[in-house]
């Protein structure tokens, strides 16, 4: 294909790229007054708007942006509000833990009275005594 090397106008080119992708016909916008610089042409073609993408108008841009935000803030306070009861929550169980381990080294200490009419001289005689266990584990130590 052989191509002229005589260049194409402004026209041309978009009235071209226009048939190729199957745009409507672009409507001519107010001129602009001499001396504003830019483009060469003194008139300037805008598109006419689509209907898949309405204008939205200039004092309503920006609140969908504003809602997320005051939305968020919201859980967050909310979020800030139950804080102290999840750490006294945690406080509780860590709590609880204690007890249970306590009421384990008692019942340990209970069946190995029992067993020998005499109680353990160290910890270690819960854990393994005749090859028989008084106490499952040694409890780990918890910070409160």
């Amino acid at each position: 294909m052989i191509r002229s090397t005589k260049p194409l106008n402004t026209r041309q080119l978009t009235t071209g790229l226009r048939a190729r992708l199957g745009t409507s016909q672009q409507t001519p916008a107010e001129p602009r007054p001499s001396g504003s610089g830019g483009c060469h042409s003194s008139r300037r073609f805008v598109s006419e708007p689509s209907e898949s993408r309405p204008r939205v108008p200039h004092g309503e841009s920006g609140f969908a942006v504003l809602l997320i935000f005051l939305m968020a803030a919201a859980i967050a306070l909310m979020l800030y509000m139950q804080l102290p009861r999840v750490a006294f929550e945690a406080q509780r169980d860590k709590e609880q833990l204690l007890i249970d381990r306590g009421e384990q080294y008692k019942r340990g200490i209970q069946m190995y009275f029992v067993q020998f009419k005499k109680y353990p001289s160290k910890l270690e005689d819960l854990e393994n005594t005749n090859n028989k266990r008084y106490l499952r584990r040694r409890g780990i130590a918890v910070r409160i």
